[in-house]
């Protein structure tokens, strides 16, 4: 079993744009807008239907609710400039596009993180390090290497959180990127089941 790719391209969805907060199901399940939830797609015969944190949905309602997050950061790395006619860019021009921060005191103690915006207060995405101490070239690298890894549908890095994306500025430190987005909280199902 390949562990590092054991989240694929269809495990990670959320809610679209548009979908607002919803509970569903006996527990009432709570779905809110820009979170990520594991999924599991099933078929029996030409019936499919789609597991999303412990909730069953058919695929027609799936479909009006949910997309993959791969899907989502296809879609906004076009805007950022990242894809172009489908595929990444080159990692030199990837290099002229991915901004990178230091966070720490010293280079040896702290660590570098990389991000792409059009505006940190609109649509950004953070690459997290693996280590502390990289440089800014081993943090390019890591930035571009998420990306690739997205577009060829290993969710890994997305999973493991050293892939964010967030519209609440630049982070004060590591893991502190989000999306956050006012909105009218719902109990109502957006769609019919």
């Amino acid at each position: 079993m390949d562990l590092n790719n054991t989240i694929r391209q269809d495990n990670l969805v959320v809610l679209k744009e548009g979908v607002k907060t919803f509970n569903i199901g006996m527990n009432e399940t709570e779905f809110k807008p820009n979170e990520f939830y594991r999924s599991i797609f099933l078929q029996n015969g030409k019936h499919k239907e789609v597991l999303i944190n412990g909730e069953l949905f058919i695929n027609e309602v799936y479909s009006n609710a949910f997309e993959t997050v791969q899907d989502l950061f296809l879609r906004e790395f076009e805007q950022l400039g990242v894809i172009v006619n489908g595929k990444i860019i080159s990692k030199t021009a990837f290099k002229e596009i991915c901004h990178v921060n230091q966070y720490g005191r010293t280079s040896k103690s702290g660590f570098k993180m990389g991000y792409i915006c059009t505006h940190p207060k609109e649509l950004m995405y953070v690459f997290m390090p693996f280590f502390t101490g990289d440089t800014k070239a081993e943090a390019i690298n890591c930035a571009y290497r998420s990306v690739r890894d997205v577009i060829e549908g290993n969710m890994q890095c997305v999973e493991d959180n050293y892939l964010q994306r967030a519209n609440t500025g630049l982070p004060l430190s590591m893991g502190s990127s989000h999306v956050f987005k006012f909105e009218d909280k719902t109990n109502q199902i957006p769609f019919k089941l």
